[in-house]
């Protein structure tokens, strides 16, 4: 236990990724989210909701909590935060201490019972006459595991179910709901991106993570620069940007901080910008992380998916008069453009589904509605598709009709 506190302690206290060229504290960048207590996938697109910090979900919950949002919108950074209060005494709840799993790193011997048996090194074993036997009964072991953690009172946190690969889902799914189900003392939290989250389980509920509102942008910004100056000097730049709606999630808009910190300036020509962000999402991202999405086509790797993702987007772009849509307009988007992929005609629902799973870059918004993650992202991607033609459709430029 002691050495897995240490793990906690250090894995915990500070943010990287590659284009920052080095790390920075939680403390120092953290500003709270809003988090909607209703999953996007489930309410209706003129449905409004609720919201609330993680504070208040911690301090007031009766269940286990599910924290899903997109790639980027902050569900390990919120988790690092509640490991930092929970550790540092800067929350009054319940719970004394955190247990932080990342699901990812379970490897294809492990499961997160024999994680945690490991974690506490606990010995099941049986008395017989003047012998001492082990027992690795697996009933037995999730009983006793789930009673010692009920006497601990702790945080459970399981980090990213999305990452690990689709083959261990079940198994996943079943210790999950085994914990949520027998623990009342202590509290289960699990993260996943939104579109990875097929499952319910009794006993826990499910919050989104929201996108960054004109005020937390500017907490964001005056946290991240040192300089007060430089601060205002980005979000003057940011609000005249065509890529403002980039920085609504917190991945996209630290990697524009970084940007800005080294150059003092964003790029003259946007389509860097563009590039960066839209490939950040696509691979990137993952890439700095270790993790693999493993797709269910042949040949439909990150290269394809860009090439796809551009292709689509011109297509809805050229088709309909609106940014959000339904999902038979995205269903008849695929079917006239798959074949130049070779993916299977019946296949648009998985596919879009896929996409949104390993990207983030289109989103299911509501129960009826899809949409590009940001207008601008669409916007990129189709123009990608079009400087790629051999002929530019220069009468699309006038057609009132098209988005």
């Amino acid at each position: 236990l002691y050495e897995h506190s240490v793990f906690v302690i250090n894995s915990t206290q500070n943010i990287f990724f590659k284009d920052l060229g080095g790390s920075r504290k939680i403390s120092d960048v953290y500003i709270d989210l809003n988090i909607e207590l209703q999953a996007k996938r489930l309410r209706f697109s003129d449905q409004k909701q609720a919201k609330s910090s993680i504070e208040e979900i911690l301090s007031n919950t009766s269940t286990h909590l599910v924290i899903l949002g997109g790639p980027g919108a902050g569900k390990t950074t919120t988790i690092k935060h509640i490991c930092q209060m929970l550790l540092n005494n800067a929350i009054k709840i319940n719970y004394k201490f955190p247990i932080l799993i990342n699901l990812r790193d379970i490897t294809d011997a492990e499961s997160i019972y024999s994680k945690l048996k490991i974690i506490f090194g606990i010995e099941i074993s049986s008395k017989q006459q003047d012998k001492t036997i082990s027992l690795d009964n697996l009933q037995l072991r999730e009983r006793y595991i789930n009673s010692y953690l009920n006497s601990l009172n702790i945080v459970l946190i399981l980090d990213g179910l999305d990452e690990v690969r689709p083959s261990r889902v079940s198994q996943f799914y079943q210790e999950i709901k085994s914990l949520m189900l027998n623990l009342n003392n202590s509290l289960v939290v699990v993260t996943s991106r939104s579109a990875s989250y097929n499952i319910s389980i009794d006993n826990s509920t499910e919050y989104e993570l929201c996108d960054l509102n004109e005020y937390q942008i500017v907490e964001f910004v005056n946290k991240w620069f040192v300089k007060k100056n430089e601060a205002k000097e980005f979000i003057t730049n940011l609000n005249s940007s065509k890529f403002f709606d980039f920085s609504l999630r917190p991945l996209t808009l630290a990697h524009l901080c970084a940007i800005f910190e080294k150059t003092k300036k964003f790029y003259d020509k946007p389509r860097s910008i563009y590039k960066k962000l839209v490939r950040l999402l696509i691979d990137e991202w993952d890439e700095q992380r270790g993790i693999v999405r493993e797709s269910r086509y042949s040949d439909f790797d990150n290269e394809r998916k860009f090439d796809f993702l551009s292709h689509f987007a011109y297509d809805l772009t050229i088709s309909y008069a609106h940014k959000k849509y339904s999902e038979f307009d995205f269903i008849e988007s695929y079917k006239r453009i798959y074949m130049s992929y070779q993916l299977p005609l019946k296949d648009g629902e998985k596919v879009v589904k896929e996409l949104e799973d390993h990207t983030g870059i289109i989103i299911k918004s509501s129960y009826d509605s899809y949409e590009f993650v940001h207008k601008s992202m669409q916007e990129y991607l189709a123009a990608e598709y079009i400087v790629r033609l051999v002929n530019i459709p220069v009468k699309l430029i006038y057609d009132t009709n098209i988005s």
